[in-house]
């Protein structure tokens, strides 16, 4: 039989650090596994963990820079890195819109939507009044933009709320200096063929700590793996204006996007 008796008093006081809730994690999940009640332990692990946790939800206004990391689908050679920012606003009584910066050398999965071979600035916008979602490339000659879908068919800007209403998994913890990011999963990702979830980790004011793409087995072996890594001393929660989500004065941006990936698919 499973043995609950270890020190359940304590997971119940607020007070105790992550650190410590973890060990007592660790110990309780000997005791069941040493008994025939068949638990899952990542889910004990995850709603015990959950008790010191704060609720995963993002500020309705925010812009942070990152670090992104790609590898494509092959198990050899290195991946690359380049620089971003993103910038949200979600608004129940007014805008709902955020961009996607993707520096100079990326290759993020989104902007292959565009059928364009080229690691050239991307930026990933919803529109608020079309209720659409655009690709731009304001640096090619000439710039090129192109429709890849729209909010009904899942091409809009999360809600602040997201990973609750996702019923998303506590599945970790960890320290970033003097703050703690707890990592959400969300197991129901927009590339369900490649993917299993959806990695976002918050710190315990919301401050996003890092985004990550987790792939099945059968593509992570070939080397697929997708990282952001945010900035928090970019991090603000101030009005940016407008101009920051408008396409470029003069650009062009009725025309599909080819959306060859079978991620690019609107669902």
């Amino acid at each position: 039989s499973v043995n609950f008796n270890l020190n359940l008093t304590l997971l119940s006081e607020s007070a105790m650090t992550p650190s410590a809730l973890f060990l007592n994690v660790l110990a309780l999940s000997w005791k069941v596994a040493a008994g025939n009640g068949g638990l899952r332990l990542e889910s004990l692990q995850s709603q015990i963990l959950s008790i010191s946790a704060p609720a995963p939800v993002m500020a309705k206004r925010f812009h942070v820079n990152f670090e992104e990391y790609t590898h494509g689908a092959k198990p050899w050679g290195p991946g690359v890195t380049n620089t971003g920012s993103l910038h949200y606003e979600f608004d129940e009584d007014g805008p709902k819109r955020w961009r996607w910066s993707h520096g100079k050398g990326q290759t993020d999965n989104w902007c292959q939507c565009a059928g364009l071979e080229t690691d050239e600035q991307c930026d990933v916008l919803s529109l608020q009044d079309s209720k659409t979602t655009v690709l731009f490339f304001e640096s090619l000659q000439p710039p090129r933009c192109c429709t890849v879908g729209d909010f009904m068919h899942g091409f809009g800007p999360l809600q602040p709320d997201w990973l609750l209403k996702t019923n998303a998994t506590l599945v970790g913890f960890k320290k970033d200096g003097n703050r703690t990011c707890y990592e959400w999963a969300s197991y129901h990702p927009g590339d369900w063929f490649t993917m299993i979830s959806d990695n976002w980790a918050l710190d315990q004011n919301g401050v996003p700590c890092t985004y990550e793409d987790k792939f099945n087995l059968a593509f992570r072996t070939l080397g697929l793996a997708h990282k952001l890594t945010f900035d928090p001393a970019t991090y603000a929660t101030t009005d940016e204006g407008d101009d920051v989500f408008a396409v470029p004065k003069g650009l062009d941006c009725s025309a599909k996007c080819p959306n060859k990936e079978g991620w690019c698919s609107a669902r």
